[in-house]
């Protein structure tokens, strides 16, 4: 009788080296998809932002990075393939993170440096007055207060200054409270009440300036914790449907690796070969087992990736806005917990409630 082309027995040992050969292939490819498909996607995100006109208010570059954001993950997930514990998609969080990041502190330095030559420029005819002694004659120190005011209201008046104009005008006030002290003191026409009074006002338009700045400062952080939460949800949305795409195509190969073995399994039998074809049992069983959970999965609940800490509790205001990248999506500790894999061939792992997991979903608590 003859024998049939595939050997259960004799040829296990090359079926295993061709299913590695096979799996080193598709590793290979899937990291050459992958890194391309994180250079184009960062590339797509610098473009998006980079035709921001700087300085800008908070509000406009939160909103421009929440949309090239979205836009480089959808391109991502469209070009990646078998992103293995979405290790590509990490760096590619972390690389926008890092360009978000340089972009804000460009932005602020564009602001100061935007608010600082201004201020020059509004305050120039004073420092000429000054040069000039207009303001040590008498009644110069009403003079000066005079002149000042109308350049802190020519500053205010001015749009477009960015995210540093209140901290600029309070180091700008800062800078000039020693020749305005000089000049209260020797303006002799000035009475004693009348020298308080002026001293107490400009203390109140200083810690008013404090406020302000103060202020500045605070409504920064609020577009920050927005932009978190938003580039969370895209995530977990993106992350979602990708998953859930790698988890039908993963179903689909083992659906036909499954009617390759039971097509190869019936030809044996047909030819009178019942002891190899019973020896294929436990590759049939086990290819079906693998199914069997895929199943199961899709009615067993949402998908509850990890969610990143608040990196602004409830408490006092928070001061500025720290340098460096903020708290990533994914942390660096791993515990596994004993979830069953669904595919021997497919897994893919999510964070789950501040635990890496080997399985898709669970029942909704």
């Amino acid at each position: 009788m003859e024998e049939p082309m595939c050997l259960v027995g004799n040829g296990a040992d090359g079926e295993q080296d061709g299913y590695k050969q096979g799996n080193n292939t598709v590793t290979s490819r899937a990291a050459i998809e992958n890194e391309a498909a994180l250079r184009e996607a960062l590339a797509r995100y610098a473009a998006g932002m980079g035709g921001l006109r700087l300085p800008a208010e908070l509000g406009e570059l939160s909103a421009a990075h929440g949309r090239c954001k979205a836009d480089a993950l959808r391109l991502f997930m469209q070009r990646s393939f078998k992103d293995e514990e979405q290790g590509f998609q990490k760096q590619l969080v972390a690389g926008i993170t890092e360009r978000h990041a340089n972009l804000l502190a460009e932005n602020e330095a564009v602001s100061e440096q935007t608010c600082r030559a201004l201020l020059e420029e509004l305050s120039a005819a004073m420092q000429q007055k000054l040069s000039a002694g207009r303001y040590s004659q008498p009644g110069g120190y009403q003079a000066y207060d005079r002149d000042q005011n109308r350049v802190l209201e020519d500053y205010r008046a001015k749009a477009n200054k960015g995210v540093k104009a209140e901290e600029t005008l309070e180091q700008f006030l800062a800078s000039k409270k020693a020749k305005a002290e000089a000049m209260l003191k020797a303006d002799k026409t000035l009475t004693e009440a009348e020298e308080e009074k002026a001293r107490e006002k400009q203390e109140g338009e200083r810690l008013e300036q404090q406020r302000k700045a103060a202020e500045e400062k605070r409504l920064q952080t609020e577009p920050l914790v927005k932009d978190q939460e938003r580039s969370h949800q895209e995530n977990v949305k993106q992350l979602e449907a990708k998953v859930a795409e790698e988890l039908a195509g993963a179903r689909q190969e083992t659906e036909r690796a499954l009617e390759s073995k039971l097509k190869e399994q019936e030809a044996m039998l047909q030819k009178g070969f019942a002891e190899k074809a019973r020896l294929m049992e436990d590759a049939i069983s086990g290819l079906r087992e693998e199914i069997r959970p895929a199943n199961a999965s899709r009615a067993s609940g949402p998908i509850v990736p990890f969610r990143a800490p608040d990196p602004f509790p409830p408490g006092p205001p928070p001061g500025p806005f720290p340098p460096g990248p903020p708290f990533s999506l994914f942390p660096p500790s791993r515990v596994h917990s004993p979830c069953p894999p669904i595919f021997s061939t497919h897994r893919a792992r999510l964070s789950i409630r501040g635990r890496d997991c080997d399985y898709l979903s669970h029942p909704a608590s």
